[in-house]
């Protein structure tokens, strides 16, 4: 049996993104409990929030320009702007905190509306997704007959 590089390579891209998905999961846990127990200030909570979407952002732009197929790679960039506009939110509450008094709540309506639109996004990104994977299952079920 030869040895196949294309393989081999995405084997430890397979083991790099899985490392890199348990790497995100303990730092978001270790956020929230900081969070909830309160050794973390709320207002750095939304600042870590935000930098947390860059993980995502990054990984599915990496997805969309390794894609081949057109619905994935739209299902992908679809979700890429969508967690563009979750982070602008977190951030933009980040922001708004900081040029508040402590205490004061924050009413923003552009937070709202970047949050909303991100979610928003990411849900038709994820129908797409859906989509582009059910078609992808459908062509290997044909093509194996």
């Amino acid at each position: 049996m030869a040895n196949n590089p294309t393989l081999d390579q995405d084997h430890h891209l397979i083991q790099g993104q899985v490392f890199a998905v348990m790497l995100l999961v303990a730092f978001t846990i270790v956020i929230s409990w900081r969070l909830m127990a309160g050794s973390l200030d709320p207002t750095q909570g939304f600042l870590w929030m935000g930098v947390c979407c860059f993980v995502p952002i990054a990984w599915y732009s990496f997805g969309f320009l390794r894609s081949e197929e057109k619905m994935e790679s739209n299902a992908l960039l679809i979700s890429t702007i969508g967690w563009i506009f979750v982070a602008l939110g977190f951030l933009a509450h980040y922001n708004a905190l900081l040029n508040v008094n402590p205490g004061t709540e924050v009413s923003d309506p552009l937070i709202t509306i970047f949050l909303l639109l991100g979610l928003f996004i990411l849900v038709v990104g994820g129908f797409f997704s859906w989509q582009a994977a059910t078609k992808s299952q459908l062509v290997d079920t044909v093509s194996s007959q």
